[in-house]
């Protein structure tokens, strides 16, 4: 028995030392098709113009797409506050605009003196718009 054990344990090791050098082969043969790639892609030079790649040409190029795309963000911003303070006058417009018409209306309607609805035309005019009612 201790010999039917002890053949077992020789098989056992012998397929190890096989998957070993089968293993280790493989390694060896890999190592050959690598080694001239990595040896250069590990040379100091290689790596040196890698990093200046990546940092000088992409690293410039995504900054001045950023900036370009914060210019162009401000840029619209600034836009649609102009249009804003635009629509915001437009609107003051219209409403004095609709005022002295009223005002000429009622004139006309019961014949008011011109200089009187002159002076209240003026009055709005000096006013600020928030107190006229915008």
């Amino acid at each position: 028995m201790l010999r039917h054990g002890k053949a077992k344990r020789g098989k056992l090791q012998s397929k190890s030392t096989e998957m070993t050098q089968g293993v280790s082969g493989f390694r060896l043969r890999m190592n050959k098709r690598q080694s001239d790639v990595s040896r250069f892609f590990r040379h100091p030079l290689v790596l040196l113009i890698a990093g200046f790649i990546l940092t000088g040409v992409l690293g410039s190029g995504y900054t001045y797409w950023r900036e370009r795309r914060d210019r162009l963000t401000d840029l619209n911003a600034q836009q649609i506050e102009s249009y804003k303070v635009a629509t915001a006058h437009l609107g003051q417009s219209i409403y004095l605009l609709e005022l002295r018409s009223y005002r000429l209306y009622d004139a006309l309607t019961f014949q008011s003196p011109a200089q009187e609805v002159r002076d209240k035309n003026r009055g709005i005019r000096q006013r600020n718009p928030s107190e006229v009612g915008i």
